[in-house]
């Protein structure tokens, strides 16, 4: 457990407590599970585990969290997760706006291909389906938390204590002794619900209370919709409603989403679909790459008429109609034109309470109007600096994560002055880039500027702070190439230089690296003088350009394979002097501006022959040989620190004995032989 280094708590409960950490050997963010309900003796004991044995069984699935190792230290378990971003519960808890028919679609498609894997496939069900243990990170939705799993041909009792009260299917809350997938099945419908209307379906504060709401929505069972349930209920009675047309309930879903609700949410197993089933479901057409010709011209009205549907969403279209039906005649009955039947006042009643204090009614359209930054729920502050604040937060109409610079160094009077300032000019000039962070939005409110961008996990200065081992040369060469592509794309493309570029400033998501942080870019065509303030200018020249960002990048590149950084010193001084003992003293040949410029303000260069052998041996990983790193990488990094020539050919000698790992959009060669330059 030494490799992981903790971050930060994010979730408790009675088996213990689950915090976010990163990989010291890898540099990946991890969930590690920390087991502290009992004392674990061995790893034979812990890997015959139920929770285990499941999580191995699906480990294979893009939709099933990823199990990355079971480590047993002092008797406690700990399981070490892939890390995502959130819950789908926070996803919905911060959200003002519902989630649109796509979003639905995308997320339930994804769940249920992971449900219908572990259903038949594997051969277990989950029994504990509820959006705490779905995980998100960004469209990619993941099933977790097994402890309550079990085999779907196990021999029956099944303990009583599984999932959430208000996703728990009807059987369960009449402790049956032995009961399938189907409860899974039935956790679905009422998520399904919950995300067209942000709030719980059948939220009560018992199992008799759930159960009234239960039939309140869909019906009281009779002999024929649910026979076994009417004679295991012994001495409880059903209240009796006729049930609720869900169309009244879900204003915002199609006729095909409230057809797979209704027949999720059926009081007999049997008359569930199955997850398989479900995913041929007309609901999820626009989800697939491939024609239906049999509907072609037809609506998605009329492909739920004329499809030889499966049996268990014919009987939920009877059973709607049969509703429907019902509440038309309680209409008449009731002889005033617009009045709410007794049934309707039932299922509203749950919420009255919660609209007076000024929560959101679930079948209403209407959403309070918010201000630009009511929208975003601040998470946690993920750095400070002079100029004020970046916070973690949730955009609740969303669900996006994204961080927030709260700018609190002056005061800001208008949208006009702050979209002139030179930091918002030059990242909308280089947001269409795939490796330059993304600016979302700009906001004024309270003369405190706020400068909204999207969210990346850390900074490749955290990613190399908790390294142990070197990065390998395959992941240096993935992070440089996309560093340089982002810089060609602002010097050549945009016109301007970053000046203080450097491992914090470089902010990482799994494999993808982007630029952050451009309030000292200046247009490579501005006027000189330059402020002093930025990466290595330490002669204090009045006029520099990209070449100020091509110098960085060979001490970066450097610091990725030893994770020490190669000029570090208490002192410009002090860092002129490491710079010519690695390099060598410069000369009228090699540099005669800066022999020209250091004579006028009366310094001397250190005298120091240059690199060497001492540039090779510190440059290689500890403990290898020389010969490990390839001598044009080598290269690569003294030219990048001694000539500083321009991103494009510093580029092509990076990547000069090796086809790069990702594409290359933004390159165009101009020559193939050798020192030729890249074209845009």
């Amino acid at each position: 457990m030494e490799k992981y280094h903790k971050l930060e708590e994010i979730g408790r409960g009675s088996y213990g407590v689950v915090f976010k950490a990163l990989n010291t050997e890898t540099g990946e963010l991890v969930a590690v599970k920390k087991m502290t309900d009992r004392k674990y003796h061995s790893i034979k004991e812990c890997m015959n585990l139920r929770e285990v044995k499941s999580l191995y069984k699906v480990n294979n699935h893009p939709n099933f969290v990823k199990l990355n190792e079971v480590v047993v230290e002092n008797d406690i378990l700990y399981l070490v997760f892939e890390y995502m971003e959130c819950t789908l519960f926070d996803r919905i808890r911060f959200r003002r706006n519902p989630f649109s028919e796509t979003e639905i679609r995308n997320l339930c498609l994804q769940i249920f291909q992971g449900l219908a894997y572990m259903h038949n496939r594997v051969g277990i069900f989950h029994r504990n389906l509820k959006p705490e243990n779905l995980l998100v990170s960004k469209d990619v939705i993941k099933i977790a938390d097994f402890g309550q799993a079990r085999e779907i041909n196990a021999k029956p009792p099944n303990p009583d204590y599984i999932t959430t009260r208000w996703y728990r299917a009807p059987e369960v809350l009449l402790h049956a002794r032995a009961h399938d997938s189907s409860v899974d099945m039935w956790a679905m419908g009422a998520i399904m619900f919950e995300l067209f209307t942000l709030q719980p379906l059948f939220k009560g504060s018992s199992a008799t209370d759930v159960m009234h709401k239960i039939c309140s929505v869909i019906g009281t069972p009779t002999e024929t919709t649910w026979s076994f349930g009417i004679h295991h209920a012994n001495n409880i009675r059903f209240p009796e409603f006729p049930g609720v047309d869900l169309s009244s309930l879900l204003p915002s879903a199609n006729s095909e989403a409230i057809n797979l609700i209704s027949a999720l949410l059926s009081w007999s197993p049997c008359a569930r679909p199955t997850a398989e089933e479900a995913l041929q479901h007309p609901f999820f057409y626009g989800c697939y790459c491939i024609p239906h010709p049999q509907f072609h011209g037809l609506t998605s009205s009329l492909m739920i008429k004329n499809r030889d549907l499966p049996l268990v969403f014919k009987m939920a279209m009877r059973r709607e109609m049969l509703k429907r039906n019902t509440r038309r005649l309680e209409s008449c009955l009731s002889g005033l034109k617009g009045s709410v039947t007794p049934t309707e006042k039932l299922v509203n009643s749950d919420y009255e309470g919660r609209a007076a204090v000024g929560e959101q009614h679930p079948v209403s359209n209407k959403l309070r109007t918010a201000s630009r930054m009511e929208k975003y729920h601040k998470l946690e502050e993920i750095g400070r600096g002079s100029y004020g604040v970046v916070s973690k937060a949730l955009n609740t109409e969303t669900g996006e994560l994204v961080a927030i610079k709260k700018m609190i160094d002056r005061m800001y009077h208008s949208i006009k002055e702050c979209m002139n300032l030179r930091e918002v000019k030059s990242l909308c000039k280089v947001k269409n880039h795939p490796n330059i962070v993304k600016l979302k939005e700009v906001i004024v409110e309270n003369k405190i500027l706020f400068l909204v961008f999207e969210y990346m996990e850390c900074t490749l200065f955290d990613r190399m702070r908790y390294r142990t081992k070197p990065f390998s040369e395959t992941e240096i060469r993935n992070i440089c190439f996309q560093i340089f592509q982002g810089l060609e794309y602002m010097h050549n493309r945009a016109g301007y230089f970053h000046r203080d570029l450097k491992p914090e400033n470089l902010l990482v998501s799994k494999d993808v690296i982007k630029i952050a942080d451009l309030g000292q870019a200046r247009e490579i065509n501005g006027k000189p003088p330059y402020t002093d303030y930025v990466t290595l200018v330490l002669l204090h020249a009045r006029a520099h350009g990209s070449s100020v960002d091509m110098w960085a990048m060979g001490a970066i590149m450097f610091e990725l394979f030893t994770l020490q950084p190669l000029f570090e010193a208490s002192s410009a001084t002090d860092v002129m002097r490491r710079i010519c003992s690695v390099i060598g003293t410069p000369t009228e040949t090699t540099w005669s501006l800066g022999i020209y410029r250091a004579n006028n303000i009366s310094y001397r260069f250190p005298d120091f022959p240059g690199c060497g052998s001492f540039f090779v041996a510190t440059i290689s990983e500890p403990g290898s040989n020389q010969s490990d790193i390839d001598p044009s990488f080598m290269e690569s990094v003294r030219k990048a620190n001694s000539q500083r020539s321009s991103s494009a050919s510093v580029l092509l000698w990076v990547l000069s004995y090796s086809t790069p790992p990702i594409r290359r959009p933004y390159l165009v060669f101009n020559d193939q032989k050798p020192g030729a330059t890249i074209g845009v």
